[in-house]
């Protein structure tokens, strides 16, 4: 079928029946299995067993701190590097608390991406004997190879991909599930809850992990929750255990940090957060200290204790990162509405990417713009910030292509790069961005193309299945998110029961209802940057939808509704 702006395949299953045990057969969860897959339990949380190397590098900071050596932590600037950074924080001080240890961040806009040399030897310089990296140095040969020259003991925890090469660092030790056959990717944060569990197994051996450092690992669950939800990792084996039963205990966390950062989130007190919460509310006012602020002060929010001054404190920082997240937004605008124009323009685009560049675009604002033009024009988006003789920035790819691919390809071209498929930071010199936008142009127009963008709903519905009860039983299948989506439906000819109304800053949004016929309630529908749709839909019209069912709480009451894919005229054809 058809739609206005997509193709879609129509579901093959039943289209009667329980809609929760529809949905769960049509991704192949068969019912035998359904409520544990619905109910995660402890045992399904990743072990020091399932992540190579996270027992050695437990062993070895219980060492460090036994010998009372001077202990350093090298994070990411991202949510899940501060996330990860905050696990090992708590984990050090519940072990102890009198340990000299340190949080290092590298600064967006001046300092490079990842583990440098000049941190290496800064750190060393202050004594420092070890040094434990969290979501970032898997591709750090040579800074490795430098901590060994200075007597530095280096411990890696990492989720990114390795060097091109397949060479690893010369650690003394590392923890990264990639090096073997883990289930399921894993974010920075969740590794570095793992190697917190192995380090407090190796502290209480040959006894059990005492329930005080228990308590420790269940409250800092929920930061792999969340760095697992903001880095965007596919909600399957580990990570959906993780942010399934992290989730939990984030809107009533022990922690003041994570109590701050859901209040200024304005998320309601009491219940089970979910993904989409933490995706849109906890994680941009994290990266939002990392983009404009300083990521050292997310992890202090993060890691600080529960005392009786703390929540004051936290109320205060997040607060600050409220404020710069406004700011955020408002220049990501700006970038995307520049980049537009230079694009309409005929600049920029080469066939299968995007590569603009700019002196006023901070290469740490310039990520989730890049998203915004690639869901647009459907091809990967880079977007650099001109400093000097050099640029830095960031890349989004599209669906069916591994950015991280293509820059492999495009090496040649770039002075550093790292990331995933979906993501990833690079730096070149300015006098090679059109040889990098060629080549990656070159690169990812040979993707193939013939399946993406196409809508595959679930499962077939009646509007009149689509009740309140319903939907919340559908939803209890979550967590949802990358890997596992929120449900998606097809709705056929529904009558539009309202004309459309458009809402937002520019009327960019549209929403309207449509009557399940059969005196049920009307079901409110919103369609996201549609607004240009409007004048097409009519009251007494009938639809065919392509939807996701949600629990609308507008005004304050629970009703089913829909968000809307995709519709199609069910009287034509």
């Amino acid at each position: 079928m058809q739609g206005w702006l997509k193709r879609w395949v129509e579901p093959t299953q039943a289209t009667q029946g329980d809609l929760m045990r529809r949905v769960a057969a049509a991704r192949g969860i068969e019912s035998d299995r359904l409520q544990r897959f619905m109910t995660p339990m402890m045992e399904d949380l990743p072990t020091p067993r399932a992540v190579p190397g996270a027992g050695d590098v437990g062993r070895r900071l219980v060492s460090a701190l036994r010998e009372k050596r001077p202990l350093a932590i090298f994070g990411d600037y991202d949510a899940d590097g501060m996330c990860a950074a905050a696990i090992l924080v708590h984990a050090l001080q519940a072990v102890a608390p009198e340990a000299r240890v340190t949080v290092h961040i590298p600064k967006r806009g001046q300092d490079a991406y990842g583990l440098s040399i000049a941190s290496i030897e800064g750190l060393a310089a202050n004594g420092f004997k070890t040094i434990v990296t969290v979501d970032c140095g898997i591709t750090a040969l040579k800074e490795a190879k430098r901590a060994k020259e200075l007597g530095v003991e280096l411990l890696i925890t990492d989720h990114h991909a390795r060097d091109a090469s397949g060479q690893l660092p010369e650690a003394a030790a590392i923890a990264h599930p990639g090096l073997g056959e883990a289930p399921s990717e894993m974010c920075g944060a969740a590794v570095a809850w793992v190697v917190a569990l192995a380090l407090f197994e190796e502290w209480a051996a040959p006894a059990k992990i005492p329930p005080r450092h228990v308590e420790v690992l269940a409250a800092t669950l929920a930061l792999a929750a969340v760095g697992t939800v903001a880095d965007v990792i596919p909600l399957v084996g580990y990570s959906r255990a993780i942010v399934a039963l992290g989730l939990e205990s984030v809107a009533n966390s022990s922690l003041p940090g994570l109590k701050a950062l859901v209040r200024q989130a304005k998320i309601p007190a009491g219940g089970t957060v979910d993904a989409e919460q933490v995706s849109f509310g906890i994680g941009p006012l994290l990266n939002a200290c990392g983009r404009l602020g300083s990521a050292v002060e997310g992890v202090e929010l993060l890691a600080l204790p529960a005392t009786t001054d703390a929540g004051v404190k936290a109320g205060k920082i997040a607060s600050r990162f409220a404020e710069l997240n406004e700011r955020r937004k408002e220049r990501e605008r700006r970038i995307v509405e520049e980049a537009s124009k230079r694009i309409e323009e005929g600049l920029g685009r080469a066939r299968g990417a995007c590569i603009l560049a700019d002196p006023t675009w901070p290469r740490g604002i310039v990520g989730i713009a890049c998203a915004r033009i690639a869901e647009v024009h459907h091809v990967p988006v880079v977007l650099l910030e001109v400093d000097g003789e050099f640029a830095h920035g960031s890349g989004r790819s599209v669906e069916g292509y591994s950015l991280l691919e293509g820059l492999v390809g495009c090496a040649q071209w770039l002075d550093r790069f790292g990331g995933h498929a979906a993501a990833a930071g690079v730096s070149m010199r300015v006098e090679h961005i059109p040889a990098f936008r060629e080549a990656l142009s070159e690169h990812a127009a040979r993707r193939d193309t013939s399946a993406v963008g196409v809508l595959k709903p679930d499962v077939e519905v009646s509007a009149a299945d689509l009740s309140l009860a319903a939907i919340t039983s559908v939803l209890g299948l979550g967590p949802f998110g990358n890997g596992f989506p929120m449900p998606t439906v097809l709705v056929r000819g529904v009558r539009v029961a309202s004309d459309p109304k458009p809402f937002g800053a520019s009327g960019d949004h549209l929403s309207f209802y449509v009557s399940p016929g059969t005196g049920a309630a009307e079901l409110r529908c919103t369609w996201w940057r549609q607004g240009g749709h409007r004048d097409r839909i009519r009251r007494g019209q009938r639809l065919h939808l392509v939807a996701r069912p949600q629990i609308d709480r507008y005004q304050g009451t629970a009703r089913a509704a829909l968000v809307l894919f995709d519709v199609a005229d069910a009287d034509v054809g």
